[in-house]
Order: structure tokens, then C-alpha cells, then sequence
């Protein structure tokens, strides 16, 4: 007799995983140190040294364009969405949706509020960041595995949750699982703030290319006829987005060419007399106030914002009118999102 809840259960194979960085070496302290960079391509990290070399070969030495299927119609098992945190450990210490949170509490799994990174003592202490976690197939290779890439970039996110969309509506409503789309990274310009100054930096975002248009949209097909069951996205710590060692650094970036006004620095914000009185009448805690201080440089964010994320819950006691924002301050990706 079979054993309920396992031997119905079908899984396919994970193959690896495609990253959107490399490992580079840096000298710190006189040591040399591990760091992960960005990369303006996709970079095969396979199980099997082959399958890589064939993917190479397909698709070029620096490909920024690789030709995809997703196994299953459902989103929220092909293209899982997190905060996550892991401390200084590889196991994954607390995950959540910016509502409720999974967190391990003397070795046992609770639920817990899940206010997002920038409201949480614990984010904060533990290193939390947002992480999605894409499965697919990659066409060309053989074999029937799903390959993961991971990305925390806001824009990637949103770019293929969006992408994900328009598919399903190209397709009527039938399966998406087993169409052919273009998976794509592609060079973008963004303000960041550096050293305190606004600057023009290069990020790199991914999206998906549906290859067809309206006048031939039928010929988007499905090669199978029924979604696969997938293994549960590898979890542990992904040396890629949140390293241990930190990120490598960055050339210094090109001014933007037109001078753009920037916010106040986390100095000025910290001693500005309407954030202190916020602070206190908050009683937000040491730790929740260098979160917040260093979000606010580091995405731009005006007084009035500043305010706004103190006060929580507590916003409709009075506060400073919020300054205007400027657009151009704006950071679209943080300069070490992959």
C-alpha cells in the first residue's frame, strides 16, 4: 500500500542555478577576501559541468538573453517571493510577506507580525532583504531539470511578475507552463545615492520578452500538456545576494550630468529637530533608529517621509508637512541588488 502525503508525491530535479554575479577577490586588511559582483550577463552555476559548457555553447560566452519555460501555471511555486534573513548562518532564520512572518524561535517554526525590513529590530539585526526565487527550463538543454535564479532587484521583480502576466493574458487563459519566452538582462540607469551625493550608476535588470506579436500571438504554444511538481526553491543562504563578507566594491560612478538636488544626509536628518522630536514621541528603539536613518539616505527619502516611517501607526499625530520629492532622487535598485 502506498504511504499518504508521500508516495503521490512527483518532484523534478533542480540542475543548478543561473546567477547574476560573479565571485571577485579583493585585498582587506592585507587578507585577501571573496566578494560577489555584479554581472552584465547571465553566469552558469550547473550541477553538472557538461550541461554547463552546452549552455555556453547555445548561448554565448556573456548571454543576456536565454529562451525559458515555466513548469507549473502557478506563479507562487515557479517565482516564490520572500523576505528573507539568515544572520551569519547558511539556514534560513525568518521568512515573510510583509504581513506574517515564519521565524525560528527556539528551534521551532511560529508565526509573528511581519512589518517588512525597514519597521523590524530583528530585519535589521539579521541582515533581511527581499529575495525571488525563479524556476525554470531553459531551452537546449536536455534532460528534464528546472534551473533557479535568484534576484532581490525591485525592478526584476516587478518586471517579471509583470512579464508572467502578459503571457497568461496572450495565452487566453490556457496553461503558460511549457511556452517559450525570452528571459533577459538588460542594462539600466538609476540615480543612487554615494557618499552622500546623488550620482548616476549602471544597474542590471531582468524581464521577460514574449516572442510574438499581436498579429501571430497563436503561435505562442505549450509543449507540454500538464504542469510538473517542483522541487521547493533551494532556501540557504545565497552567497550571491547577502555575502557574508559584504559586496565588492564598485568603481566610483559617474557624476549624473545635470546636478540633482540631493536629501539631506543620514547627519543632517539625524540631528533635523522635527525627525528627533518624531523619534521621541515614537520611542523608537536605538537599533530601529540607525535602520531608518540609513534607509532614508540610502533611498533618498524626504523629512516628511522619514516622519511618516517613525510614526507608524502613530501617523495621525501632527507632523511636518512632507517636503516635495524629487523624482531624479528616486533610487530605483540599491547599488548591491542583483
Amino acid at each position: 500500500m502506498p504511504i499518504k502525503g508521500l508516495s503521490d508525491i512527483r518532484r523534478i530535479t533542480r540542475g543548478g542555478h543561473i546567477r547574476l554575479g560573479e565571485r571577485v577577490e579583493r585585498t582587506r586588511d592585507g587578507k585577501t577576501v571573496t566578494y560577489p559582483q555584479k554581472s552584465d550577463h547571465f553566469i552558469a552555476d550547473f550541477d553538472d559541468p557538461e550541461m554547463e559548457s552546452l549552455f555556453y555553447k547555445i548561448y554565448g560566452d556573456k548571454p543576456t538573453v536565454i529562451r525559458v519555460a515555466f513548469p507549473s501555471d502557478n506563479a507562487d511555486n515557479f517565482f516564490q517571493q520572500w523576505y528573507k534573513c539568515y544572520g551569519s548562518t547558511s539556514g534560513l532564520k525568518c521568512k515573510g510577506d510583509g504581513e506574517i512572518a515564519q521565524r525560528i524561535v527556539d528551534n521551532e517554526m511560529v508565526e509573528l507580525p511581519c512589518p517588512s525590513p525597514d519597521e523590524c529590530d530583528f530585519a535589521q539585526a539579521n541582515g533581511c532583504k527581499r529575495i525571488a526565487s525563479l524556476q525554470c527550463f531553459i531551452k537546449g538543454l536536455p534532460g528534464l531539470n528546472v534551473f533557479q535564479v535568484n534576484t532581490s532587484s525591485f525592478n526584476s521583480i516587478v518586471n517579471l511578475n509583470s512579464g508572467i502576466d502578459m503571457l497568461r493574458w496572450a495565452r487566453g487563459g490556457r496553461t503558460i507552463s511549457g511556452v517559450w519566452v525570452d528571459l533577459i538582462l538588460k542594462e539600466q540607469q538609476a540615480q543612487a545615492t554615494v557618499k552622500g551625493k546623488q550620482q548616476a550608476v549602471t544597474i542590471y535588470v531582468m524581464e521577460l520578452k514574449i516572442p510574438v506579436s499581436l498579429d501571430n500571438v497563436n503561435q505562442l504554444v505549450s509543449c507540454v500538456e500538464a504542469p510538473a511538481m517542483l522541487p521547493p526553491p533551494d532556501d540557504k543562504r545565497d552567497e550571491y545576494l547577502q555575502p557574508v563578507n559584504g559586496f565588492a566594491p564598485d568603481p566610483d560612478p559617474e557624476p549624473a550630468p545635470e546636478p540633482v538636488k540631493a536629501e539631506p544626509s543620514n547627519g543632517s536628518l539625524e540631528t533635523d529637530p522635527d525627525v528627533v522630536a518624531a523619534f521621541s514621541m515614537a520611542k523608537t528603539s536605538d537599533v530601529k533608529k540607525r535602520a531608518l536613518l540609513v534607509s532614508a539616505t540610502e533611498n533618498g527619502w524626504s523629512k516628511g517621509k522619514l516622519i511618516e516611517k517613525v510614526l507608524g501607526k502613530n501617523g495621525s499625530q501632527k507632523v511636518p508637512a512632507p517636503a516635495p520629492a524629487s523624482a531624479t532622487a528616486k533610487q530605483a535598485d540599491i547599488a548591491d541588488d542583483f
